[in-house]
């Protein structure tokens, strides 16, 4: 699936702990707080989505959470809740849902012999 680089589909072993330590410095105590303007601001844009259209409370959801993701790991901003960045986070969690369980597929239980 082309996933294999990411720290939630990595074994453990080197390459997980080289990708842990470039990701975890960005989350780690000292550094959280700058993200605080981030997410009252998100955290304003969604009440008012959930004030202007409750029965979208879902899509005020997601639009939240990945408008908070793409800014702090790749500075993009989500202009609304039909921006292309939503689309495209909901089909990644939808293929990532019908996977199934890392190392759960048929040639994890029955690995090619060497």
């Amino acid at each position: 699936m082309g996933w294999s680089p990411t720290l939630t589909w990595l074994r453990w072993g080197p390459k997980y702990h080289l990708h842990r330590r470039v990701l975890q410095p960005a989350f780690a105590k000292s550094k959280v707080g700058q993200y605080i303007g981030l997410q009252r601001k998100e955290a304003l844009i969604f009440c008012q989505a959930m004030v202007n259209d409750p029965e979208s409370w879902v899509n005020a959801a997601r639009r939240c959470s990945v408008a908070m993701v793409l800014k702090i790991a790749y500075g993009l901003d989500v202009e609304g809740p039909e921006s292309k960045w939503i689309g495209l986070a909901e089909d990644s969690a939808h293929a990532i849902g019908k996977a199934g369980a890392p190392g759960s597929s048929i040639l994890d239980l029955f690995p090619a012999s060497e």
